[in-house]
């Protein structure tokens, strides 16, 4: 996560750490420390600052609630970064359908029944 966050976000509180994204992240772990269950989220637009710049990150992420006797006392945050992966599918999905396009704006030779006896023993 950069300079910005490692080693100083170990310990930290979660809202002052991540700001930036708190709109995004604060109402799920909020739901988790409620007691509400767990969230999952796959292939998520999370923007983060990270190395000092600005990044669209996509993110697979989940967080769980930690409890004890006496009750719920954080969120387990498992998280992948999956923006290379979202990316390559993105180009791939253009690709098709720029492929797609030029192909159904050229004319489809189909052969006339005189053409397919000249080709037939």
């Amino acid at each position: 996560m950069g300079p910005e966050r490692h080693p100083s976000a170990l310990g930290a509180l979660g809202q002052e750490c991540w700001a930036e994204i708190w709109d995004i992240i604060g109402p799920q772990i909020e739901y988790d420390m409620a007691g509400k269950g767990s969230t999952w989220d796959e292939d998520r637009l999370v923007p983060v600052t990270r190395n000092g710049a600005r990044e669209d990150v996509w993110w697979t992420y989940g967080y769980s609630p930690i409890e004890d006797e006496e009750g719920i006392r954080g969120v387990l945050v498992v998280c992948k970064d999956v923006t290379s992966e979202h990316l390559a599918k993105q180009a791939l999905k253009q690709q098709t359908e720029r492929l797609s396009s030029f192909l159904n704006r050229r004319p489809v030779w189909l052969p006339s029944l005189a053409d397919r006896t000249m080709y037939s023993s």
